[in-house]
């Protein structure tokens, strides 16, 4: 006669500990940032000579809300040239003055693509892309002046959901590992000297894996072997110079 009561509390300690589970997996949720950055480095090993090499700067892209998809004053042009450069990561933008090393977009919440292309110089040389800088932007406005503020941090529910396509093999490579820490990517560029890749916030649908199409005029901007001068000392800075 005791088998029903005993069957109801067995039921409602199971129900009891799913809403505690629930409760906590609820708590820990990591939050949704709608400003950010994501710092995309690049190092190429030269396997014959026994040396590694890096480029001068990063490849930032990221969401504001004083961005817009267009040129604006938050899109940084390279520090160098791309062409002949053991390693360089860049987003070629002619119609903002040829190539970029900043690619903030306006915030759209929880979808966003960046097109990004990796150089080098190194046969056969072994490149790995790594992004271990995510940070979550918060913006301040005092007297007409606006100023942002960055925290590090891998505690992101958009960083969980950045994705980095490869455009030649079409692999897909989580910005997130299973553990929790930031991936990288290594390849070899098998006798090509560049390679297209596309940054994506969210699924990653057919679309993504579309070859970039660039304008008439990126030819100039791309095979320019000019030095460019950076435009600011920091990420945020006046927009390059019209060519």
């Amino acid at each position: 006669m005791q088998r029903p009561t005993t069957t109801r509390r067995v039921l409602s300690l199971l129900a009891l500990a799913c809403a505690l589970a629930a409760g906590t997996a609820q708590a820990q949720q990591a939050p949704r940032h709608n400003q950010w950055y994501l710092a995309t480095s690049i190092s190429v090993f030269d396997a014959v000579a026994g040396k590694s090499y890096s480029a001068p700067n990063r490849a930032l892209i990221g969401q504001l809300v004083d961005a817009s998809d267009d040129c604006d004053r938050f899109d940084l042009a390279a520090f160098s040239a791309s062409n002949g450069a053991r390693a360089a990561v860049v987003f070629e933008r002619p119609a903002c003055g040829g190539e970029l090393v900043s690619d903030y977009h306006a915030r759209k919440g929880r979808r966003g693509e960046w097109e990004m292309t990796v150089y080098s110089t190194v046969a056969g040389g072994a490149v790995t892309l790594s992004w271990d800088s995510f940070h979550a932007l918060k913006r301040s406005a005092r007297g007409g002046e606006v100023s942002y503020r960055e925290t590090p941090t891998r505690n992101s529910q958009t960083l969980q959901n950045l994705h980095l396509v490869d455009l030649e093999t079409l692999e897909v490579i989580d910005a997130l590992g299973a553990d929790g820490r930031p991936n990288s990517y290594t390849f070899t560029l098998d006798g090509q000297t560049r390679r297209d890749f596309r940054w994506v916030l969210g699924n990653v649908k057919s679309r993504a894996f579309k070859p970039i199409v660039r304008a008439a005029s990126a030819s100039a901007a791309v095979g320019s072997t000019r030095a460019v001068a950076p435009t600011a000392a920091g990420k945020f800075g006046l927009p390059p110079a019209a060519n």
